[in-house]
């Protein structure tokens, strides 16, 4: 498919225009590749075993359902647009540091 420009494909393809928050991330990333700047990660500690299979479930739930987390950007002639990929299930890693203190 030719691209003529931006506003030609917004409407046909589902791309949205960033908003200024996410432009400011987008520059940055530019500025700075390959340094997963804008990755938001975290740790759980669980008191009692966890249900991997359950786990997994859940979330594929949660990103099948908020498309928020389908999110991703794209580069259109060097101007940044925003679409909702479609929902791919997923199985994600699992790590045990249960053997390890960790406070």
């Amino acid at each position: 498919m030719h691209i003529r420009g931006v506003n030609e494909v917004v409407v046909k393809k589902g791309l949205y225009p960033l908003s200024y928050p996410q432009q400011g991330v987008w520059y940055l990333e530019k500025m700075y590749p390959s340094t997963n700047m804008a990755n938001i990660s975290a740790t759980l500690k669980f008191e009692t075993n966890l249900d991997i299979d359950a786990a997994n479930k859940a979330l594929n739930h949660a990103i099948k359902t908020n498309e928020a987390l389908r999110l991703r950007v794209t580069e259109i002639d060097g101007e940044p647009s925003q679409y909702i990929s479609d929902f791919e299930p997923a199985r994600y890693d699992f790590y045990d540091f249960s053997d390890k203190n960790i406070t």
